[in-house]
């Protein structure tokens, strides 16, 4: 009698338990789920789920690291060539402020850098409208850095006409300094990532001597350094 339900256990057994088991191998089916149908759907059970969450890749922001090192970069530029450089550049105008990472002066131009930590894929706006993050599956509103270096650039042109150097020629470049970083369209805007950035400030265009002595613009704007 003993060994009979026990038969009987080890057949049941097998029907509730290995028998789901080995379908769900050949099937590619999940165990759980022929368990208990599709109420597995949505639960810590379901292995869909899971792998759903495991291909979703997590995306951070920029960190403090990922500005200093750009900003290591750029003093290394800027020493090679003698160019001042003002960390932060930090200057005040009439109640209005430009907080940008750096501003260095060239023999060409005085260049502003106004850096941005988003990581992601980063899609520009058209004209000044919002930019838009994509972390992943989350789609998050940025206000343009189109507007921001605009606002930048207009204040230490300001400057520069109260010091009676309206002839200096102001740019600002928006930096992504998050490795991580994917950006669409945003040339346009003058932003670029890192690296782009480092490679554009080697051109003529920048490195030219048009007369300006650095010292002295530098100097000037550091009269207005907050």
């Amino acid at each position: 009698m003993e060994e009979t339900n026990l038969t009987i256990i080890l057949i049941l057994l097998f029907v509730l338990i290995l028998l789901p088991v080995m379908l769900a191998k050949i099937t590619g089916s999940n165990p759980m789920e022929m368990f208990f149908g599709g109420r597995v759907r949505g639960t810590a059970f379901d292995k869909q789920n899971k792998e759903k969450e495991k291909k979703v890749p997590k995306v951070r922001n920029g960190s403090r690291q990922d500005l200093i090192q750009f900003l290591s970069l750029l003093t290394t530029f800027a020493r090679k060539r003698r160019f001042p450089l003002m960390l932060p550049g930090t200057v005040a105008y009439e109640g209005e402020t430009a907080t940008l990472s750096a501003i260095m002066v060239t023999r060409a131009m005085v260049i502003g850098f106004n850096c941005f930590g988003y990581g992601g894929t980063v899609t520009a706006g058209d004209n000044d409208e919002d930019w838009v993050q994509l972390r992943g599956e989350e789609k998050v509103t940025v206000e343009s850095p189109t507007v921001k270096n605009a606002k930048q650039k207009e204040l230490v042109e300001k400057i520069l006409a109260a010091e009676g150097r309206k002839d200096i020629p102001v740019e600002i470049f928006g930096v992504f300094t998050n490795p991580d970083v994917t950006l669409i369209r945003a040339g346009k805007a003058n932003c670029f990532v890192t690296e782009r950035v480092m490679e554009m400030l080697g051109k003529e265009k920048y490195l030219a001597d048009k007369g300006y002595v650095p010292a002295e613009v530098d100097k000037l704007l550091a009269g207005y350094k907050t």
